[in-house]
């Protein structure tokens, strides 16, 4: 699939489903329906992540220092040819990812194949949702020594992480076929102690893991995909600072969450085309991995966590107004 391809085939789904291969702007109206359903499904999120769901309260800290930062972001559209001109010439990227959102990991497989196109150098690809401990059943899978079932079974996908396996074991499959080595560099739990470790603790092992991965091959191009929250913060050192103060400053970052940034420039263009790449900054990217669909997504995660049924997802979908979310969860214009 070529740049401006992938760009159609993100939106596709939520904004051309009544008529693929189309262009032109959404309405006014379908806009307002589509910003008061993302923050029906937004307010449903922060009410269960605000509950018992995360029982580590520091979560919350962490995450409030990413949100304050985000939301103070100003973005203006972005060509997406010039992005991935400029990602095949990236050494260091850092992605922000959405785990709970299938077309976050599709965003991540197609920065991947930018950064291959470069060509030259090692690429290495670090990743957050496979513990440390596990790396020699990721090399074994990527030298074609072991089965993607047995892989699911060894590393406790299910019971570690519990978010699609489908959609994140395409990106080893892509990492195999771009030629990426993959560096797990995550330690949710002390070795020594059994206990989960804090999050600014889990930043600092990627820290280590890119130093390792420079000071092996000074001459790599890195991609980390870690956790949105991990990514930068206001008045805190998240992984941005962290890597920056370590001399490890990355090209590009891509931030995937930028509090209202992207429903301001969709409501400046009502054209989804043209904010499928945003801009924050010389160094700071946004990269649309869906709009209303970014919410369901991570709600649909909860309630499967929460063993809620099929009858509470369909009250919810009851609620939702825009022809873009009638699409994405399946329901009639009719109601």
């Amino acid at each position: 699939m070529g740049v401006r391809g992938f760009g159609l085939a993100l939106c596709a789904v939520l904004f051309l489903y009544s008529n693929p291969g189309a262009t032109e702007e959404i309405s006014r109206e379908e806009f307002l329906h589509m910003k008061a359903d993302f923050d029906f499904l937004s307010g449903l999120v922060d009410r269960i992540e605000s509950g018992t769901v995360v029982a580590d309260r520091s979560f919350y800290t962490y995450r409030d220092a990413y949100l304050a930062y985000v939301g103070h972001l100003h973005a203006e559209p972005y060509d997406l040819d010039r992005l991935s001109a400029r990602l095949g010439g990236s050494r260091f990227v850092l992605y922000g990812d959405e785990h709970s959102n299938p077309q976050s990991q599709e965003g991540l497989i197609w920065i991947m194949k930018q950064m291959a196109n470069g060509g030259g150098e090692e690429r290495v690809l670090v990743i957050e949702w496979i513990e440390k401990k596990y790396q020699p059943f990721i090399d074994a899978y990527l030298a074609g020594e072991v089965s993607e079932p047995d892989l699911y079974r060894e590393i406790h996908f299910a019971s570690d992480w519990g978010f699609d396996w489908e959609s994140h074991v395409r990106i080893l499959r892509a990492a195999r076929a771009e030629g990426f080595r993959v560096v797990a560099a995550e330690n949710k739990i002390s070795p020594t102690t059994d206990e989960p470790l804090p999050l600014r603790a889990r930043d600092n092992h990627v820290v280590h893991s890119v130093r390792r991965i420079y000071a092996q091959s000074p001459s790599a191009r890195v991609l980390v995909s870690y956790g949105e929250f991990h990514l930068v913060a206001q008045g805190e050192l998240h992984l941005r600072e962290k890597l920056n103060a370590a001399g490890l400053s990355p090209d590009l970052v891509f931030i995937p969450r930028a509090g209202n940034a992207y429903w301001d420039a969709l409501e400046r263009t009502l054209d989804p085309e043209k904010v499928q790449v945003l801009r924050f900054s010389d160094t700071e990217m946004f990269l649309n991995a869906g709009t209303v669909s970014r919410a369901w997504w991570a709600l649909s995660y909860y309630f499967k966590q929460m063993g809620l049924s099929r009858q509470n997802m369909n009250l919810i979908r009851s609620h939702l107004t825009s022809d873009c979310a009638r699409a994405l969860v399946g329901v009639k214009a009719d109601g």
